[in-house]
Order: structure tokens, then C-alpha cells, then sequence
């Protein structure tokens, strides 16, 4: 059933990408093969893959009957969260699609990878032999990807950008948007609203990334902020 009262704001992960079907998780490419794949793609062009799309759709049908029509919808500027927000207008009929605005913003753009972002296991190893010792020191808020950024340092940039969602929803409490971006600027995200600990957000780590397409719902509470309702894969 449609919530019509307002006032949500939803975090969403966009759907699979190629090069979430091509790595699977690990942290640097396995094998030539799976790299050729890739190769010279830079992270903001990446497109989602076939299944992609149909899980934006869904995502967006999900959204589209637990949540009202969105006032805005923010995503990164990445191709595939272009993508994904295409696909959960999809899912709108065209006067509701007319209610939204769309929008993008750099400051919620995919943590850089750094110079290890088309690199295999071997070759990490190789050039970064003191990588692994030194994350496991650090942790994972703060070790910072040779040449990229950490996760504290994503949410530096990030602080500007609640900021202003939060002035939003001051002037209209009633309003409901969306943010399609990405599971380590979301996990980022989420440690400044949920106010995690340094200790909690490397617990939340641990869990793993929002899956593609999972959500994270806030209602807006004037007196108290973003207080998280819901967390789910569409």
C-alpha cells in the first residue's frame, strides 16, 4: 500500500553493474580474462548489465508501492545510476513521473579506487606487498587505497551534501526523496546519519556493501532527524 504522509528519504544502491558481474566482490580483478572485460573503462561509465536494468525496474515497483511519489531523486552522475533511476521511473505512470525532479551530485560519487582500480591479485601483491597488513592495521573507515580516498574521507564530502538534504526536509517535512548511488559513498553516508561509531561503521562493514538495488529507508522526525525504518534488497 502507498505511503502518502511523506517524509521519507531512501538511500538506494544502483542495480548490478558490469563490473559488479565481472569482479564478484574482490577487491581486485582475479584473472587477465575477467579485466579485459573492462579494460580502460573509467568507473563512471560503467553500465549496468541486462539483469541490471530488470532489477531497476523492480527496485523501482517496490519503491513505487511503499513509498509516495518522490519530490526528488538524486543520483551520483555514474552512468549506472542514471541507469537505475531511468529504471525506477519506469515504473511511475507519466503524470507521477512529472512530480519528480532529477537531479544529480558529485559530492556522492563511488569512493576512488585508486591505482589498483584495474589491478590483479598478483599484481597487488607485487607492487603493494605491505597492502593487506596495513588495512588490517587501519581498519576499514580509515585505510586508504594507494592513490584513492578512504571511506572518513568520502564522508568529508558528503557532510555538505546531508546538509543540504537535511535543509530540505526542514523547509518541507512532508516531502520524499530518493539517493541512487553507491554501496561504499552509501556506507559512508549512512555512518554520518546513523551517527555510527568508528567501531560500528567497521562492524556495518563487515556485513558487507547494501546490495545492488538494497534499500535503506529514514523517516524525518523534525525534533529528531533521519531515524532509519526499514533496510532491504528490492
Amino acid at each position: 500500500m502507498v505511503k502518502t504522509n511523506g517524509g521519507y528519504l531512501i538511500l538506494g544502491r544502483h542495480a548490478e553493474s558490469e563490473r559488479n558481474d565481472t569482479k564478484r566482490n574482490h577487491g581486485f580483478f582475479v584473472s587477465r580474462k575477467e579485466r579485459d572485460k573492462l579494460m580502460g573503462a573509467p568507473d563512471h561509465l560503467i553500465p549496468l548489465t541486462p539483469l541490471g536494468k530488470e532489477q531497476a525496474q523492480h527496485m523501482g515497483g517496490v519503491l513505487r508501492e511503499r513509498f509516495p511519489v518522490p519530490t526528488q531523486i538524486t543520483h551520483s552522475g555514474y552512468r549506472r545510476t542514471i541507469e537505475t533511476t531511468h529504471g525506477i521511473l519506469a515504473a511511475y505512470t507519466s503524470r507521477e513521473y512529472d512530480q519528480v525532479y532529477v537531479t544529480w551530485s558529485h559530492l556522492i560519487r563511488e569512493r576512488h579506487a585508486g591505482y589498483g582500480f584495474e589491478m590483479l591479485d598478483v599484481e597487488a601483491d607485487i607492487y603493494f606487498p605491505w597492502l593487506q597488513r596495513y588495512w588490517k592495521t587501519w581498519k576499514n573507515m580509515f585505510a586508504t587505497p594507494p592513490g584513492g580516498e578512504s571511506i572518513i574521507t568520502t564522508a568529508d564530502r558528503e557532510v555538505s551534501f546531508l546538509q543540504a538534504l537535511e535543509a530540505r526536509f526542514r523547509a518541507d517535512p512532508t516531502r520524499t526523496e530518493f539517493v541512487i548511488g553507491h554501496g561504499i559513498g552509501h556506507h559512508a553516508l549512512r555512518f554520518l546519519i546513523e551517527k555510527w561509531t568508528y567501531v560500528e561503521a567497521d562492524e556495518h562493514y563487515k556485513q558487507g556493501p547494501l546490495p545492488n538495488c538494497g534499500m535503506v529507508a529514514y523517516k524525518y522526525l523534525p525534533h529528531q532527524g533521519f531515524v532509519k525504518t526499514d533496510e532491504s534488497g528490492a
